[in-house]
C-alpha cells in the first residue's frame, strides 16, 4: 500500500501543479483535469480506508488545494458549475479525510422503509 499512496500523492500534487496556476491568472476552470482529481481522490480514500494517520505532506497538498480552489472561485461570478465543483470537492476531500463521512442520496423515505 505504501508505493500505490506515494505514487498516488505524486500524482494528486502534480495535479494540483496543474489545475491552480490556469485558475489563479486566468480564473480558467479545467474541467478534464478537475474530474481526474476526483478520481485521484477516490482512489485515495479507498486506500486510506481505516487508517488512523495519513502523512504531514499528503494532508498538506489536500487542505492547500481545497483552500486555493475556494479562494480563487471565490473571485469568479456565481455558477452552477462552480458550486458543483466546491460541492463535488468538499465531499471528496473530507470523505478521504473521515472513513464515516458520507453523502446517501436515497430519499430520507426509502431509508426508512
Amino acid at each position: 500500500m505504501g508505493d500505490q499512496l506515494e505514487i498516488l500523492e505524486d500524482l494528486i500534487g502534480k495535479k494540483i501543479i496543474k489545475i491552480l496556476p490556469p485558475l489563479r491568472a486566468k480564473k480558467e476552470i479545467l474541467s478534464d483535469d478537475f474530474l481526474e482529481m476526483f478520481v485521484y481522490l477516490e482512489k485515495l480514500k479507498d486506500l486510506l480506508s481505516g487508517q488512523k494517520v495519513i502523512s504531514r505532506s499528503l494532508s498538506y497538498k489536500l487542505f492547500h488545494f481545497y483552500f486555493e480552489v475556494n479562494k480563487q472561485f471565490s473571485f469568479i461570478h456565481d455558477s452552477t458549475q462552480i458550486k458543483e465543483l466546491q460541492q463535488k470537492l468538499f465531499i471528496a476531500v473530507i470523505s478521504t479525510l473521515n472513513d464515516n463521512f458520507f453523502i446517501d442520496s436515497t430519499p430520507k423515505e426509502e431509508r426508512l422503509k
